[in-house]
C-alpha cells in the first residue's frame, strides 16, 4: 500500500464511524498564533495578536495529543500561521501521526528559503486571495500583500507544493471573483471559497449571478473545487440572509486555540470546552458533549469551509472524494517556467 493512502483510509474508517454517531472527529484546526502580518477590513483577529501562545514544546504535545485522538485531519491556520517559527515542525510531528496536513496562509512569509520545507511539510497549501492587485492589497490592509502571493506560489510550486486559494466573497469583490480565478488557473491546482462571516446582506440577484459563474468555471476551465454543490448553492441564501444552520461540531471537527483551548469550532471561540494540554481531547469532548449541542442550538450559524463546508461534504462525499483525485492529478501535471 502507498504511504500517502494510509491516512485517506484512517479518514474513511472515521468517517463512517461519524456516520453511526460516534463523537470522533475527521477533522481539528490548530490556531497556532493569533497574530498577523495583515490588516484585513473584514477580519478583527489581528486585533487580539496579545493571545497566549503555547511554547515549542507545548506545540508539539498539542499537536501529539491531536494525533494521540486519532485525527487524521489537521489544520494549521491562525492569524498568520507562519508567523510561528515552528510551524513547519510542528507540521512534520503531524506528518509523523500519519495526518493529512494543510495549512492557511497569506504568503508574505514564503520564501527559497522556506519554500521547499514548507512543500514537504504540507499536503495541501492554501493561500488567501480575495481581488486581482491593488483591490487585494485595499482588502488585506498592506501594499504589495497580491504580489507577495503570487510570488508565494510560484516558489512553492517550483517544489511540488499542492496549492489552493482561499476567496472570501465580499460586496466589494464579488464581481470579480471568476476573473481572479481564471487568471491563477495555471498556476495553482484548486479553489475554495466562503462568504464573509457574518453576512453582508449581499443583493440576492447578484449573489446567484456568482454562483452561476462559478458553476460555468467549474464546467468549462477548472473542476477542482471541492465543495459540495449544496455548500456553493446554500451561500447565496447566506449571502443575502437567509441562514441555514448545519453543524457538526465537535462531532466532525473541532478547533484548538493558541494556548491548547479546547473550542467547538474556530468560530466559537467564546466558548472553551477544556485545555488539551491539561487533558485529553477525546475525554474532554466526550464530558462537554451536552455544552457543545447547547452551543450550537444557541449559535446564528455560519457558512464557512471549515464547519458548514465540511458537514455539507459529509453528506455528499463520493463528490468530493472525485475533486481531490481530480487536484492529485492536477498537481502531478502542474509546473512553473
Amino acid at each position: 500500500m502507498m504511504v500517502w493512502m494510509k491516512p485517506y483510509i484512517k479518514m474513511v474508517s472515521r468517517y463512517i464511524a461519524f456516520k453511526l454517531g460516534a463523537w470522533k472527529p475527521l477533522a481539528a484546526f490548530y490556531n497556532v498564533t493569533l497574530r498577523c502580518s495583515l490588516r484585513c477590513s473584514f477580519c478583527n483577529i489581528w486585533r487580539r495578536s496579545g493571545y497566549k501562545e503555547a511554547s515549542h514544546e507545548d506545540a508539539v504535545r498539542i499537536v501529539k495529543k491531536i494525533g494521540d485522538a486519532g485525527i487524521p485531519g489537521l489544520g494549521f491556520s491562525g492569524g498568520e500561521p507562519l508567523l510561528r517559527e515552528d510551524l513547519i515542525e510542528l507540521a512534520f510531528e503531524a506528518k509523523d501521526y500519519g495526518m493529512i496536513t494543510s495549512v492557511n496562509t497569506n504568503g508574505m512569509l514564503v520564501n527559497e528559503g522556506n519554500a521547499k520545507k514548507l512543500s514537504k511539510a504540507f499536503d495541501y497549501i492554501i493561500v488567501s486571495l480575495d481581488d486581482i492587485g491593488l483591490l487585494h492589497d485595499e482588502v488585506r490592509g498592506i501594499h504589495g500583500v497580491y504580489d507577495r502571493a503570487i510570488e508565494a506560489i510560484t516558489t512553492l510550486k517550483r517544489y511540488g507544493a499542492t496549492i489552493g486559494i482561499n476567496t472570501v466573497v465580499t460586496r466589494d469583490n464579488i464581481r470579480r471573483i471568476t476573473r481572479l480565478w481564471r487568471s491563477l488557473n495555471d498556476k495553482v491546482d484548486f479553489f475554495t471559497i466562503q462568504p464573509v462571516n457574518p453576512p453582508q446582506m449581499i443583493d440576492i440577484e447578484l449573489s446567484s449571478k456568482l454562483i452561476e459563474e462559478l458553476y460555468e468555471f467549474k464546467r468549462r476551465v477548472n473542476p477542482s473545487i471541492p465543495l459540495p454543490k449544496s455548500y456553493i448553492d446554500g451561500m447565496a441564501r447566506y449571502m443575502s440572509g437567509e441562514v441555514y444552520k448545519i453543524c457538526d461540531a465537535g462531532r466532525l471537527y473541532i478547533a484548538i486555540q493558541p494556548d491548547g483551548a479546547l473550542i467547538p469550532c474556530s468560530v466559537r471561540d467564546d466558548v472553551i470546552l477544556g485545555n488539551i494540554l491539561e487533558e485529553d481531547l477525546e475525554i474532554i469532548i466526550d464530558a462537554k458533549r451536552d455544552e457543545i449541542e447547547h452551543t450550537i442550538e444557541n449559535c446564528s450559524g455560519c457558512w464557512l469551509t471549515c464547519t458548514t463546508g465540511i458537514s455539507l461534504t459529509s453528506r455528499e462525499p463520493v463528490e468530493i472524494i472525485n475533486s481531490y483525485n481530480r487536484i492529485r492529478l492536477k498537481a502531478s501535471k502542474t509546473t512553473t517556467s
